[in-house]
């Protein structure tokens, strides 16, 4: 499992651990890579949950660009409880990757996440625990159900984006 995140309240990082413990507790195996900006001095709820899961924690840290590459390859799952999110680029770089997400079926990702996938991968308020579990006990399936995802996230990758935006720009100058 991963959580890719910048570390910050609104990111909701406190969600996830819980559900991840709770899990942990009910004899569910994982492992959990937390990676991601972390602007602030100490967060608690990354001590804590580094307590409660122990060595199922295999990686705590922001990485250089090229680890953190692998990092995402090497993912099964991602997940996000974020209250506050314009776009979700971590989350759409995961998916690119190839990691199942879990994400909330609010903010941006129901707009990100082409229609077809939402029940797959969408899950509404008090659900992340059921999700996850979902995602963690299905994953094969659901990396072969979703396989044409990655396609999809790959149409914001910037050497996608760039000509595009090259020729509107080129359109606009001309006018």
């Amino acid at each position: 499992v991963l959580w890719n995140q910048r570390w910050d309240h609104d990111k909701n990082p406190e969600a996830v651990f819980k559900a991840l413990a709770k899990l942990a507790a009910e004899g569910l195996g994982f492992e959990l890579a937390l990676a991601g900006e972390n602007s602030r001095v100490h967060p608690r709820e990354f001590d804590q949950v580094r307590a409660l899961l122990g060595d199922r924690v295999v990686h705590v840290g922001e990485l250089p660009r090229d680890e953190y590459l692998d990092l995402l390859v090497r993912a099964d799952v991602v997940v996000t409880a974020a209250h506050h999110e314009f776009f979700g680029i971590a989350m759409v770089e995961a998916m690119a990757a190839g990691a199942v997400p879990v994400l909330p079926d609010r903010l941006s990702y129901p707009e990100v996440v082409p229609p077809r996938f939402h029940a797959d991968v969408l899950y509404a308020d008090g659900e992340l625990r059921q999700a996850l579990r979902h995602a963690l006990t299905h994953t094969a399936d659901l990396q072969e159900r979703l396989g044409p995802l990655r396609a999809e996230m790959l149409r914001y990758d910037w050497t996608v984006l760039a000509p595009r935006y090259d020729a509107e720009l080129d359109e606009l100058a001309s006018r």
